[in-house]
Parts: C-alpha cells; structure tokens; sequence
C-alpha cells in the first residue's frame, strides 16, 4: 500500500419507477475503494451487499495487499 493512494467513494441511487413497477430487485448502495498509483494502476474493490458496508469496510480494504 506504500506507493499507492486510496479514495473511498460511496454511491447510493434510487430504483427507476419502471424497476419498482416490474418489481426488479436492485441494489441501492456500492461501496468502492479505488486504488491507484503514480504507474497509472487502477484497482477497484468494491462492496455490493448492503450488510457488508459498515465500519469495518474501511478497515478491510486498508488491509489488503497489493502486489
């Protein structure tokens, strides 16, 4: 993680009222930690089940280990 940055993006949107009316399931939040580096390397991890975004999300995508 030493040579690369980490920005934490929460994206958060509403069902269409064409979704609602089909009664599609859809995922209302993503949680995505972009990493990158002055080599241009781009990693996304990101989180799409709502039960997993929560205060350890944080510490889980500092933890991991880039190689």
């Amino acid at each position: 993680m030493k040579d690369y940055k980490l920005a934490r993006v929460n994206i958060a949107y509403e069902q269409s009222a064409a979704g609602q009316i089909k009664n599609e399931n859809s995922i209302p939040n993503e949680l995505h930690y972009f990493f990158t580096n002055d080599n241009k390397t781009f990693i996304d991890f990101a989180i799409y089940k709502n039960e997993l975004i929560n205060e350890n999300s944080d510490k889980i995508a500092k933890s991991l280990v880039i190689r």
